[in-house]
């Protein structure tokens, strides 16, 4: 079946393994614990000063493209990376969206 995989990001993210993965159909609330199991937590949380990115909105994002999964069966994996996760938003910079042939 499809999984949500949520991860720090950058190019060491598979050798830190610094990931979350949920298998769909999920619930909110489940997606929504993704980020927070993330060794980088405490940095989206706020740390040195910074202001703490939106889990909140990275979570509604996440739904979103699980719901969007779900509802088509021809999508086989969709990647949003870079996401840049701000204050009040989680924006995503660049898709991939590989369907069944």
């Amino acid at each position: 079946g499809c999984v949500l995989t949520v991860g720090a990001g950058g190019t060491r993210t598979e050798a830190l393994e610094d990931v979350s993965h949920r298998v769909l159909p999920v619930r909110s609330d489940s997606i929504s614990m993704t980020s927070s199991e993330l060794r980088i937590a405490p940095v989206l949380s706020g740390d040195r000063g910074r202001p703490a990115a939106s889990l909140e909105a990275v979570s509604a994002l996440a739904s979103s493209v699980a719901r969007y999964v779900q509802q088509d069966p021809s999508i086989m994996e969709v990647e949003l990376n870079p996401t840049f996760a701000y204050p009040d938003r989680a924006v995503p910079v660049d898709a991939l969206v590989i369907r069944r042939t």
